[in-house]
């Protein structure tokens, strides 16, 4: 295989890796056939299985803290590594695999369901999130880097498409069986795992690319560590995992409120959650326009707004079509943040050291998303709150801590490439929603850092991370 990508012309590279993108995106609809069917659903799964609230919140904190954790077994074996797709492969195929104790689990066991759901689900994630810097280092050499918004924006609405009609599907089984959950949770998560195989057929069609791990571009998380406050990639890490911490607070307790509290059926509880999803893919294809012109920094800053004042809206109302309209809000504003954030990773991190950079990024974020789910899942276990609803302070407290982060550690953040300056920024809110409050608030603050940017913007972009 080796003397065969030496044989390829230029020309024929080029064209490859055309194809392969066009694979990518085979392989992102099988996977989120995987997430449609089996991922959305393991919150309501256990809490068919009898689940606490604790142990919802541990379902979401221990395979968060545990799946980026694999990944500095990834970036010990990176030396070693001579095929990226012969590794991405094979975990995708444990992963597959691990579906089928899952679906077996209300029929094979009789005590201890949950507590084993949330180590089969761990190692589920675990398997996924090993290969992640692999595969993200893979991808990056498929990708021209003035393509890679419009790219990933289109792949991820496709792949979430597929996520949501598959999520309603599995929505209606599970209405329509509601006498046998069970039965309708195996073939959910049957197809889940036929869904993940398929991926591996995509996968595998996929060029890749010649790469060897260069020892001398190796750094330990230590030095990751020691380096983040002084780095821009490394202010990003901080600024994100924040986010995330303050983000899980509440995230994995919206299906226990619509479920337990609200009392919504599988499809009500579906059709709100897929909102955000279908409001996420056009978001990703519109703030994936922008992130290429005006950088991705600019795109986070608006919309870490938004991103923050989402869970407060819960706290106020619970009428399912005032939810549904928040969830339009809320998936616009998270497909763009979360896109723009990766994106930014790909801009910031040399091609030599990106999967080392992913696996660190990743695992600081499996900490935060950890420590952030497991206090909320103290904060409603001891249920110290008599003034409101334990639940909806925790979306309370979740809501301020996150615009508390946003506002303050954003600033230190600089695009790593030149991008088409605005002498506004307020031009882009105007294409959004509750742009009132936002446009004054941004403002105000982009013409007092307006000077800093264009400094950061004569440098030469890789002087700016001395850990790539």
């Amino acid at each position: 295989m080796e003397e065969k990508k030496e044989e390829l012309s230029e020309a024929q590279i080029e064209e490859q890796k055309k194809k392969s993108l066009k694979y990518s995106i085979g392989d992102g609809i099988t996977t989120s056939v995987m997430d449609g069917s089996g991922s959305s659903y393991i919150s309501p799964f256990a809490i068919a299985l009898g689940a606490s609230n604790t142990q919802i919140g541990f379902l979401s904190s221990i395979p968060g803290l545990f799946s980026p954790l694999s990944q500095l077994i990834t970036v010990r074996l990176l030396p070693r590594i001579k095929s990226r797709k012969k590794v991405v492969l094979t975990v995708v195929l444990l992963q597959a695999l691990t579906w089928l104790p899952i679906m077996l689990l209300p029929f094979i066991m009789k005590s201890n369901q949950v507590n084993l759901l949330i180590i089969l689900f761990t190692l589920l994630a675990a398997f996924g999130s090993f290969g992640g810097p692999v595969w993200a280092s893979w991808m990056g050499d498929l990708i021209k880097s003035e393509e890679r918004g419009k790219y990933f924006g289109n792949r991820n609405s496709i792949a979430g498409l597929t996520a949501i009609v598959f999520s309603f599907i599995s929505a209606y089984l599970l209405d329509v069986l509601s006498a046998k959950l069970f039965i309708a949770f195996t073939i959910m998560f049957s197809t889940a795992m036929l869904g993940r195989l398929l991926a591996l057929y995509f996968l595998n069609k996929q060029y890749e690319p010649e790469f060897s791990f260069n020892p001398e571009y190796y750094f330990s998380f230590t030095q990751f560590l020691k380096k983040m406050p002084y780095t821009n990639f490394g202010k990003f890490s901080i600024y994100f995992a924040l986010i995330v911490f303050t983000t899980n607070i509440a995230a994995p307790f919206f299906a226990v409120y619509m479920l337990k509290n609200l009392h919504f059926t599988y499809l009500e509880y579906m059709i709100v959650t897929i909102t955000a999803t279908l409001a996420s893919l056009i978001g990703m294809r519109f703030w994936g326009k922008i992130s290429d012109l005006y950088g991705n920094i600019k795109t986070l800053y608006i919309l870490g707004f938004f991103v923050s004042l989402v869970p407060l809206w819960w706290v106020f109302n619970q009428n399912i079509l005032f939810l549904i309209c928040i969830q339009l809000v809320s998936g616009f504003a998270w497909g763009g943040f979360n896109l723009s954030a990766s994106n930014f990773i790909y801009d910031v991190v040399s091609r030599e050291k990106r999967a080392l950079a992913i696996a660190y990024f990743n695992v600081l974020n499996g900490i935060a998303v950890f420590l952030g789910a497991s206090l909320g899942a103290l904060l409603l276990k001891f249920n110290l709150i008599t003034f409101m609803e334990p639940i909806l302070f925790i979306f309370l407290i979740s809501a301020v801590l996150r615009l508390i982060v946003h506002i303050f550690l954003r600033k230190n953040i600089h695009e790593a490439r030149s991008v088409k300056q605005l002498n506004h920024i307020v031009e882009l809110v105007n294409f959004i929603p509750m742009q009132g409050f936002v446009t004054q608030i941004i403002g105000i603050m982009s013409r007092k850092k307006k000077v800093a940017e264009n400094e950061s913007l004569k440098e030469e972009p890789k002087k700016e991370l001395e850990i790539r």
